[in-house]
């Protein structure tokens, strides 16, 4: 991204060893004289690694939903037991698979919205022979009320798409903190999770996060 005095700055984490190491799309795009697809040149990052406001990091999936004016698209996280996300998959599913168009619907003004419904656009494929536990699910899937409020409240006084939106303090207030297990709906389904080395078990729970 280019700095106020119009010098280009790179992330400090791309930089190993006294050079800066780029991803092929990005190099790419920079020989080719072109702006990279994913950068903060081309309006998609705001700012730079060093510079990423704290009151932004570290939230969980539920939490960025939360704080999002709009849902235009799904997730789908593989996760396993103690807490861990299977990082190497999720590249494919075996079996039919259906493609329903999606309305993302206006953009939201008051958040966190009371039409949020995690389920619609969070799904968990759980992998192991037991239920998850609260703790499995807490580091993808807490929503803590204070990160909530400090998240927003950055959002609306250094993002200009957040000038007009407004804190739902009520809805925060009267939510439970950290409440993960009474907002989950367990379903069976019978999956093969492809990976780069080897496949999953067949046997996995897919689980839905409803809104509290």
């Amino acid at each position: 991204m280019k700095s106020s005095e119009g010098v280009l700055r790179l992330d400090s984490c791309c930089l190993m060893d006294g050079s800066y190491h780029l991803c092929p799309s990005c190099f790419n795009s920079l020989n080719g004289g072109n702006i990279p697809k994913f950068s903060a040149m081309n309006g998609v990052n705001v700012t730079v690694c060093e510079d990423f406001p704290v009151e932004l990091d570290d939230l969980t999936l539920t939490e960025q939903y939360a704080i999002t004016r709009s849902h235009p698209v799904g997730t789908i996280l593989t996760l396993r037991p103690n807490g861990l996300q299977i990082q190497e998959a999720y590249t494919g599913i075996r079996g039919h698979i259906v493609t329903i168009p999606q309305n993302p619907g206006p953009l939201l003004d008051i958040l966190p919205s009371t039409e949020l419904q995690f389920h619609d656009h969070i799904k968990i494929v759980w992998v192991g022979d037991k239920d998850p536990t609260t703790e499995d699910l807490k580091p993808f899937v807490e929503v803590r009320k204070e990160k909530v409020i400090r998240a927003l409240l950055w959002l609306c006084e250094h993002n200009p798409l957040y000038e007009h939106a407004q804190i739902n303090r009520e809805l925060i207030d009267s939510s439970i903190d950290g409440l993960i297990t009474s907002s989950l709906r367990f379903c069976r389904m019978a999956l093969s999770i492809f990976s780069r080395r080897k496949i999953l078990p067949n046997a996995a729970t897919m689980l839905e996060i409803c809104a509290v």
